[in-house]
């Protein structure tokens, strides 16, 4: 092929999805990597499942090139944890295509048990997700 006819390189792509480390989250950047995606993966605590993912994710690639992937770990909920992941996000990636907002804290056990801190962390953020520290009062 002449320089005319050669295809422009593709860009790749990244996303960055929040409670990777188990469940829906682990399943998802799995996907999002073998899509082609470059990933970073969040939870809240280093886990060995975490770094599990980050391994199996890098270990994807080609024989050249193995998938990018890096975790971030904190608190999702946190307005300047999730600015400091999308800012390493961009900065080891160029840009952030896809942001999956998968944290979640799941009560196991009926409502009526439950104290007012886990309902603070697994409804309030639904109730009022951009403002993370709002009251609950504000919803009367």
């Amino acid at each position: 092929l002449n320089d005319s006819t050669a295809r422009p390189a593709i860009r790749r792509r990244s996303a960055l999805v929040t409670g990777a480390a188990s469940g829906m989250g682990y399943a998802i950047a799995l996907r999002l990597a073998a899509d082609g995606f470059d990933v970073g993966v969040n939870d809240l605590r280093d886990t060995p499942e975490l770094r599990g993912l980050v391994e199996q994710i890098r270990s994807t690639g080609n024989d050249v090139q193995g998938k990018r992937c890096i975790p971030f770990v904190g608190d999702a909920s946190n307005e300047e944890v999730v600015r400091e992941m999308v800012e390493g996000m961009v900065k080891e990636f160029g840009e952030l295509d896809v942001m999956v907002a998968n944290a979640g804290i799941v009560l196991l056990k009926p409502l009526l048990q439950s104290t007012p801190l886990p309902f603070k962390f697994s409804v309030r953020p639904l109730m009022f997700p951009h403002h993370p520290k709002a009251s609950l009062d504000e919803c009367s």
